[in-house]
């Protein structure tokens, strides 16, 4: 499997290849692991930054909180490039 960095155009998730809805953002998560509420801060704050409309900020957010750590990981590597990662889960 490719280390994350490769986007844009796309994001590895345990073999699958994901292009993220906003593959010109990219959020490192280096050393973020564990760390839920930064890693939603930090993915925020980019996509505010790329002037991403309201609605798709609120939907992220909304959407990373409706489960658990691997949920979170997910709707993020979904939604902008991430890297910093080893691995996210399937």
């Amino acid at each position: 499997m490719q280390a994350h960095g490769v986007c844009p155009p796309h994001c590895c998730t345990k073999g699958r290849v994901v292009a993220p809805k906003y593959p010109d953002i990219t959020v490192d998560l280096s050393g973020e692991d564990g760390h839920a509420m930064r890693i939603i801060a930090l993915v925020r704050k980019a996509m505010v930054e790329a002037a991403c409309p309201e609605e798709a900020v609120k939907a992220y957010i909304d959407a990373a909180m409706a489960d658990d750590y691997d949920h979170l990981l997910r709707v993020s590597a979904q939604t902008v490039c991430v890297t910093g990662l080893k691995d996210l889960p399937a």
